[in-house]
């Protein structure tokens, strides 16, 4: 659940934007892909069809330990982030035109547990598409032209200009919050946010 914090540590209020690293239990599509089910596929930059989706995704957890979650992550496709509505509504009250959502239904897939369908979630589609990385700072292996692998990550300072939510040019798989958003949702369940500097340590590979 969404709780409030006293003290943050300088990362929530400085001028570079945090990393949301998905922290939750996974959901599948592989069961759904029948029928009418619709996979993601939302570009980023550019906005998805206002239309009806029948999104999908399937869970073993019980249905009493997936809603404790703020963000679920769906590891089968390319939908990053689910979220509950009382993540979205924080969302729309913030930065409405940084994103469009679309309801989710999650099933039980895992044949001991009790069958349900939940409907609180929402997949989240991210739009703005940042040139965040500051290239003079960051060092990069050239593995073909195409691909790079990134040795440090360097955000360049006030990068996402009136976006409070993002993704990444030359990195679209890494999704973005300005402080003032990331302070939000600091004590959700379901994700974590670093900064460019702890991000150091992972492999990041990224598309040119």
């Amino acid at each position: 659940m969404m709780r409030k914090t006293k003290k943050l540590p300088n990362k929530f209020y400085e001028t570079k934007p945090l990393i949301g690293i998905d922290r939750s239990l996974d959901l599948y599509d592989h069961p759904f892909r029948i029928g009418e089910y619709s996979l993601y596929r939302g570009m980023p930059g550019e906005r998805m069809e206002d239309k009806e989706y029948n999104f999908i995704y399937g869970t073993n957890a019980l249905q009493e330990s997936l809603i404790k979650y703020d963000f679920l992550s769906q590891v089968d496709g390319r939908a990053r982030f689910l979220v509950h509505k009382r993540v979205l509504d924080k969302l729309q009250e913030m930065c409405p035109d940084d994103f469009q959502a679309f309801p989710a239904t999650i099933k039980n897939i895992k044949k001991k547990n009790p069958d349900f369908e939940n409907h609180d979630y929402y997949v989240l589609h991210v739009i703005p598409l940042i040139d965040a990385i500051d290239k003079d700072k960051t060092m990069v292996k050239v593995i073909h032209e195409e691909r790079w692998d990134i040795k440090n990550l360097i955000f360049k300072e006030n990068c996402m200009g009136k976006h409070l939510l993002a993704r990444v040019r030359r990195s679209v798989g890494i999704y973005i919050f300005a402080p003032k958003l990331a302070r939000e949702f600091v004590n959700s369940r379901g994700i974590e946010f670093c900064s460019d500097i702890e991000h150091h340590s992972w492999r990041l590979n990224f598309f040119i």
